[in-house]
């Protein structure tokens, strides 16, 4: 068997480990060389490379994956992102500084493009490490680089690390709108021991800018200062929704709150769209019941406890609904649909031809639109080598609008390549400008909520191309809106799109990914 040379020093240094403690020399087993050889074959499925990560979390040490992080080197001259963004989530899975350490010189070096600024972001969230949070702290907020500040608050918040609560404090003065509101929410989150904290954040409350000032309030709500409970409540009860869905959250963290609770359960019995779910999450872990989004088995509950009922409609759960099986409560959605060339081929059983993949397409966004109600706003969005919407707005959705609507999907025809880029930017309502620039001056609250995104393969033209520069984008794009971005892979075989694109894109923004295969 012959193996790329570039791949040599890999398999002494796994053999290595292999033998670590032991004090003899070993080998890899036939059958792991086996794998990795064939993970990192060129002409296989790129899919398969990342396999060959997992091979090496399985068999090496944390000293040994710092050298083995040199085929880094290789891949970035290749601009394997694929296996790029996995050996950041390995390196980060250790949990340690010489790890971190190789995370952010890797992300300097490519002078911060926002796709490893984003893989770093995801690697390093999960790590607990004292000294690698220290490395976060000292090197990533210290950077003159607003997006790579602003995603290693995110990795702060995530661990709520309390020393880093200064310079977050710090960073409420920046002149981006973004780090301000991305220090904000962090700040709520590891600050709770930092006696400055409070007044920091009311101070940000007045910021002219949305984003950070409504930021302020989430922090509030994260530090669970009871002084700013008017303010906290406000927002939930009628501020925009976005902001409404990132407090939401923050109130799960006050467990056993009885206003907290009552605040909550009053909003998921009359509420609908896209904050019920956040509604519904938020009360389990405040109050350890499990009702999902049943508003009225939430409000029979806190009934039970003695507590006074509302007197109007209650929301139930027949409110959900399902694109291609995947429930969702959004009352303004954009479907997102995949007109190409390749459309027209078959499934994968091949029994009726006739059955094409664009004939399945058709029929679950035909159901889809069936389902609507009046108080549901919606668009449609068809993407080949151009994008094509199907209004200008989102509507609502009305008898004869979703009748002129299935008639619209009834009527579509399949030509041209796959636009992406261009797809995501009309879908989402210009949270993106051309240019791949982040709209940042105002929350997109005419447009969608959730979007839903169905394709059969790659990305082959438009504005970007490159599927972890798209993700990027949106992912970026989305911070501070929580906009849910569902995608669907419809193919015979997922070797026909990237799917770790697709996956991360909905795992990112508050959404899911699901492969339809007939």
């Amino acid at each position: 068997m012959h193996f790329p040379k570039r791949l040599l020093p890999v398999f002494a240094l796994l053999a290595a480990v292999s033998a670590s403690g032991s004090g003899e020399k070993a080998e890899l087993p036939a059958d792991v060389l086996k794998r990795f050889h064939a993970a990192f074959d060129r002409e296989q499925w790129d899919l398969k490379r990342r396999e060959a990560v997992d091979i090496l979390k399985g068999h090496s040490e944390p000293v040994i994956i710092a050298e083995v992080s040199g085929l880094i080197d290789d891949l970035l001259k290749r601009s394997d992102d694929l296996v790029i963004q996995r050996f950041f989530e390995l390196l980060g899975s250790h949990d340690t500084p010489e790890c971190a350490a190789r995370i952010l010189e890797i992300v300097q070096r490519k002078r911060t493009a926002p796709k490893y600024v984003l893989f770093a972001r995801e690697a390093l969230k999960p790590c607990r490490s004292g000294q690698v949070l220290k490395l976060v702290a000292d090197q990533g907020l210290a950077s003159q680089d607003a997006r790579l500040v602003e995603s290693m608050c995110d990795v702060l918040a995530a661990a709520g690390h309390a020393p880093a609560a200064p310079a977050l404090a710090k960073l409420l003065k920046r002149p981006e709108a973004r780090v301000r509101a991305a220090a904000a929410e962090a700040l709520g989150r590891c600050g709770k021991d930092f006696p400055a904290a409070a007044a920091a954040l009311e101070r940000l409350r007045k910021d002219p800018d949305p984003f950070a000032a409504d930021s302020a309030v989430v922090g509030l709500a994260w530090l669970r200062h009871q002084p700013s409970w008017d303010a906290i409540r406000g927002i939930v009860e009628k501020g925009p929704w976005p902001a409404r869905c990132r407090v939401i959250r923050a109130l799960g963290a006050w467990e056993g709150d009885e206003k907290v609770m009552a605040l909550l359960v009053e909003g998921i019995a009359k509420d609908a769209g896209r904050a019920v779910p956040e509604l519904a999450a938020a009360l389990e872990r405040v109050s350890g019941q499990k009702f999902g989004t049943d508003g009225r088995k939430w409000q029979d509950w806190w009934k039970g406890r003695g507590n006074p009922a509302w007197v109007e409609e209650v929301r139930t759960q027949e409110g959900a609904r399902d694109y291609h099986d995947v429930v969702y409560h959004s009352q303004r959605v954009v479907f997102v649909l995949d007109v190409s060339s390749s459309m027209e081929f078959a499934t994968a059983s091949g029994k009726d031809q006739k059955r094409t993949k664009f004939v399945i397409a058709k029929e679950g966004l035909c159901k889809a639109l069936a389902e609507l109600d009046e108080k549901t706003r919606f668009n449609i969005i068809t993407f080949a080598s151009y994008v094509n919407p199907w209004k200008k707005t989102l509507v609502d959705g009305t008898e004869p609008a979703r009748k002129e609507a299935g008639d619209f999907v009834r009527k579509l025809g399949v030509q041209g390549n796959t636009n992406i880029f261009d797809a995501l930017v009309a879908g989402t309502g210009a949270l993106i400008q051309t240019g791949r620039k982040v709209k940042l001056n105002a929350y997109e609250l005419a447009g969608p909520d959730t979007v839903f995104l169905l394709t059969d393969g790659r990305p082959t033209t438009g504005g970007v191309l490159d599927p972890y520069e798209i993700l990027a984008t949106v992912t970026f794009a989305n911070r501070f809106h929580a906009m849910q971005i569902y995608t669907f892979a419809l193919c015979t075989d997922e070797k026909e799109i990237d799917p770790v694109f697709l996956r991360l894109l909905a795992e990112w923004n508050n959404g899911v990914y699901k492969f339809i295969a007939d």
